[in-house]
C-alpha cells in the first residue's frame, strides 16, 4: 500500500497524474519514441534486444533504484501470478515485495475485459535481469519464441522522472516530466527514433 500511495503521488506531482498505460507517448507532451527494428532479418531479434538494453542502460544506473510495474487486463479470477515470466528475473524477489491493485476502465470502458491488474514493485536494477525482460517483450507477438511476456511492464526512475516502455518488438516509448532529463537520448540516438514521429519529438527537443 505504502508503495501504491508513493507511486500516486509521485505521478501527480511530476506527471499531473498521468495513468500508467499505452501509448505513453501519445499520453504526454515530453517523450520519444524509439523503433527497434531492423530491415536485416537474421539479426532482426538480436537488433531489437541491443536497441532496448542500450536504451534501458542509458536511462537507468546499476544501482538505481527503480519502480517496476506488470499490468494485464484480466477476466474474472485470473491473477499476475508470482511464478510469471518477469518476477523469475528480479534475484531474491520476496512476496511482500509486490504490491497488487485492480484497475476499472483503464482503456475503453465498454471493453470486455472486467478489469486490469498490476502488480507493483521497487528493486535496484542490478537485481533485475532486464534483457532477459525485454528479449521476452520482443517475443510477445510470436506464439513460437520463448521466453514471451503477455504483460504491459514499465519501468519508473521517482529521483529523476523518467517512465520507460518497451511495447513490443517494434519499439518503445520514454517520457520524462523534463525535456532537459532525456535530450541526451534525442541526441545520442537520433538515428533510432521512429520517423513516424520524428516531427513532434524535434519540435519539444531539437532547441534543448
Amino acid at each position: 500500500m505504502v508503495l501504491q500511495t508513493n507511486l500516486n503521488l509521485f505521478l501527480r506531482k511530476a506527471f499531473c497524474g498521468l495513468a500508467i498505460k499505452k501509448p505513453l507517448f501519445y499520453n504526454w507532451p515530453i517523450g520519444l519514441r524509439f523503433d527497434l527494428q531492423t530491415s536485416v532479418e537474421e539479426e532482426y531479434f538480436a537488433e531489437v534486444v541491443h536497441r532496448a538494453v542500450t536504451l534501458f542502460e542509458e536511462v537507468f544506473g546499476l544501482n538505481e533504484k527503480i519502480i517496476l510495474i506488470c499490468q494485464a487486463g484480466r477476466f474474472k479470477r485470473d491473477k499476475i501470478r508470482f511464478s510469471n515470466y518477469c518476477f523469475q528475473q528480479i534475484n531474491n524477489l520476496i512476496r511482500s515485495e509486490i504490491s497488487y491493485e485492480k484497475l476499472r476502465n483503464l482503456y475503453d470502458p465498454n471493453w470486455v475485459c472486467e478489469y486490469y491488474n498490476r502488480a507493483i514493485l521497487e528493486a535496484e536494477v542490478k537485481r533485475i535481469s532486464y534483457k532477459n525482460i525485454v528479449t521476452a517483450i520482443a517475443n510477445s507477438d510470436y506464439y513460437d519464441r520463448r521466453p514471451r511476456i503477455d504483460l504491459e511492464v514499465y519501468f519508473i526512475s521517482l529521483e529523476r522522472e523518467i517512465i520507460f516502455n518497451m511495447y513490443d518488438n517494434r519499439g518503445l516509448n520514454i517520457i520524462a516530466a523534463n525535456a532537459q532529463t532525456v535530450t541526451h537520448l534525442y541526441h545520442k540516438y537520433n538515428a533510432w527514433l521512429l520517423d513516424y514521429d520524428r516531427e513532434q519529438m524535434d519540435n519539444v527537443f531539437m532547441q534543448e
